[in-house]
C-alpha cells in the first residue's frame, strides 16, 4: 500500500509538470512556463508529501533502530500535509458556483466547503497531537487510558483519542494537564489560537 501511495503522488507530480493552464484567454502548453507556474504554486507542498513517502519505505526494514523509528514517526506525521491538496478543489468548485443560479444550491456548496475545511483542520491537528505524544518518551500517549491494554491501543484507538482531544479544544475546554511537556503545552496554545481565528473569521 505504501508503495502504491508513493508511486501515485510521484506520478501526480509528473502529470502536474505536463498539465497546461489558461493565461488570460490563451492555453499555455509549453514545458518551461508550466514548470515555472507549478514551482510557484504546489511543487513545494507536493515534494514535502512525496519525499517522506519514499523515506518511510526505505526505513521500514530498519525500524528496530530507535533513532530511525523516531524519524519514521515524524515523517509519517508530515505525510498528513497531503491533505493540503484539498485546497485545490476550490479551483474546481468556484467555477461551478458561478454557473449556479439557485440560492439554495449556492448555500449548500458554501456549507460543503466550510465542512470540508473544518474536517481537514481537525484531522491535521489530530495527527499533530498524536505525533507530539509519540515523539517523547514521556508524552501523553505513555500514560493515557492506563486501564486499556496495549493490545487494545490500535491506530484507530489513538486516532479517536487524539480526535477527542481536538474536539474538546473546539468546545472551549482548557487543557491544563499537569503532566504535559513543554511541546504539548505549546501545541495546545497554538491550537487554541487557530480555532479562535477560524471562528472569528466565520462568525464575526
Amino acid at each position: 500500500i505504501d508503495f502504491i501511495i508513493a508511486a501515485f503522488w510521484t506520478g501526480d507530480m509528473i502529470v502536474s509538470l505536463r498539465t497546461g493552464y489558461f493565461e488570460d484567454s490563451s492555453l499555455e502548453v509549453r514545458a518551461w512556463p508550466i514548470a515555472k507556474k507549478y514551482a510557484q504554486s504546489w511543487m513545494l507542498v507536493d515534494a514535502i508529501i512525496v519525499f517522506p513517502e519514499w523515506v518511510v519505505l526505505f526505513l521500514q526494514g530498519q525500524e528496530q533502530i530507535r533513532s530511525l523509528t523516531r524519524m519514521s514517526r515524524i515523517i509519517r506525521a508530515v505525510r498528513c500535509l497531503r491533505l493540503f491538496r484539498l485546497f485545490k478543489l476550490d479551483k474546481l468548485i468556484t467555477p461551478a458556483q458561478d454557473q449556479v443560479t439557485s440560492n439554495i444550491m449556492l448555500s449548500a456548496m458554501t456549507l460543503f466547503k466550510l465542512i470540508m475545511a473544518l474536517v481537514t483542520t481537525v484531522h491535521l491537528i489530530t495527527c499533530g497531537w498524536y505525533a507530539i505524544g509519540e515523539d517523547d518518551e514521556e508524552g501523553w500517549t505513555t500514560y493515557f487510558a492506563p486501564e486499556t491494554t496495549i493490545f487494545e491501543k490500535t491506530r484507530l484507538f489513538w486516532y479517536f483519542a487524539s480526535a477527542r482531544w481536538t474536539l474538546a479544544q473546539i468546545n472551549g475546554r482548557t487543557d491544563l494537564g499537569e503532566r504535559h511537556n513543554i511541546l504539548e503545552l505549546a501545541y495546545t496554545c497554538f491550537v487554541a489560537v487557530v480555532f479562535a481565528v477560524i471562528f472569528m473569521a466565520v462568525f464575526i
